[in-house]
């Protein structure tokens, strides 16, 4: 039986853009992989797809997951593995039409769907879903965060495709099976490689699909450290919020933070190789590894008095457990972060805190380096505490507060 389409199909071929604004990850079994077809022309191969979703039983958002199939086909979302054998996602390229798959195709109700899909771009939103997931992948190594739909992943999901559907309510929580079953239908290399993420190999594709750009606001997703690497990605998030507090001038061995910036500018150039994937993902085929951070204990303490009951506390890097493991064990800085927590110092500043202890160094060429490289400028609190160490220890101010 040869698929034939007899309900037009809009933008199978153009141009779309994606974007908000416009554990292990197991594989699939066979039976939720998304069978596709090795030849016959645009339409016959999308509704051949398409088919295959709707004949896949035990699903909660069937419109999501149809939308998907057509997705991974038109854009040609599945790509060849490493060794040019077979796909590199959860597809089975059929060399001949399976009939029962054909028969479904052949189906006006069901090309009258796709053609609204089209329409509506609703594969548009199916493949921003995609994305989510890889970034999600990027980011923990599970393109639905492990367990319950999460991060990323979860948020595109509330926003394209949570609601009343066919008179039920679906929710993240109920879908999170499905979810996991359509980011598998794609390449998680060439999704990865085309979100900009370095040193991710460009796997070799089974043909030309539509063409698709991505929008600076999931661009901007693909600051995360990659899956590995969190711990470096926690510290450079609280030391950002650390170097608009005056409390940075007191910071211990602060030349440990430009080590700290070096080590992070190496996983960054470098990313694939520094996921727990990297041997998979990497253009090099190598994975490396990075020891924990020089400045975990100090950050832990810090964001422990700051920011207790905030996201940021609950990264691993910060959580007691972990603190066994650190090295860098400062009693004084711990102790002045929480006494200037506990007198919500973080935007005026009583120099007497600074001044009346010894044991803190004068730190103001370090600063001015780190900000540097942070592209910060130094804000009036840092140097007037830098200022008040430098004084406590007979220096000379390392900055000058006079107006211009």
């Amino acid at each position: 039986m040869t698929v034939t389409v007899q309900i037009a199909l809009p933008d199978i071929d153009g141009n779309a853009e994606v974007g908000l604004a416009v554990g292990t990850d197991k594989g699939l079994p066979d039976n939720r992989k998304l069978h596709v077809l090795k030849t016959g022309d645009r339409k016959q191969k999308v509704m051949y797809a398409a088919a295959s979703a709707e004949l896949m039983s035990d699903k909660i958002h069937d419109d999501m997951m149809l939308a998907a199939a057509v997705a991974v086909e038109k854009f040609k979302l599945y790509r060849k593995e490493k060794n040019g054998e077979g796909p590199d996602c959860d597809v089975i390229i059929d060399e001949a039409e399976n009939a029962t798959i054909a028969a479904a195709a052949n189906n006006v109700v069901l090309q009258a769907r796709v053609s609204q899909i089209l329409k509506d771009k609703k594969d548009v939103d199916a493949l921003m879903q995609i994305l989510a997931c890889k970034v999600t992948y990027w980011q923990t190594n599970h393109h639905t965060g492990g367990g319950r739909l999460a991060h990323y992943a979860k948020k595109v999901f509330d926003l394209k495709w949570k609601g009343d559907v066919g008179g039920e309510q679906i929710t993240s929580d109920r879908c999170t099976g499905d979810v996991h079953t359509v980011s598998h239908w794609a390449s998680t290399c060439f999704l990865l490689k085309k979100l900009g993420f370095k040193k991710v190999r460009n796997p070799a594709s089974y043909g030309e699909g539509a063409n698709f750009t991505i929008t600076d606001d999931v661009k901007l997703r693909t600051s995360v450290f990659p899956a590995g690497t969190a711990k470096y990605g926690a510290c450079k998030e609280a030391l950002k919020r650390l170097c608009r507090m005056a409390l940075f001038a007191a910071f211990p061995n602060p030349q440990d933070i430009v080590g700290f910036l070096d080590s992070c500018d190496e996983i960054k150039n470098n990313e694939a190789e520094y996921h727990v994937g990297g041997e998979y993902l990497s253009e090099s085929g190598v994975k490396k590894t990075m020891p924990n951070p020089t400045l975990c204990w100090r950050m832990s303490a810090f964001v422990r008095a700051f920011y207790p009951k905030t996201k940021l506390a609950e990264a691993a890097a910060f959580g007691t457990e972990n603190q066994a493991n650190y090295e860098d064990v400062f009693q004084t800085w711990e102790n002045l972060c929480r006494q200037m927590a506990s007198m919500a110092l973080e935007t005026e500043i009583d120099v007497s805190v600074f001044a009346g202890s010894a044991a803190m160094k004068s730190n103001g060429e370090t600063i001015v380096a780190v900000m540097g490289r942070l592209n910060l400028n130094i804000p009036d609190e840092i140097k007037l505490a830098s200022n008040a160490i430098a004084q406590s220890h007979g220096e000379a101010p390392h900055f000058d507060m006079r107006l211009n």
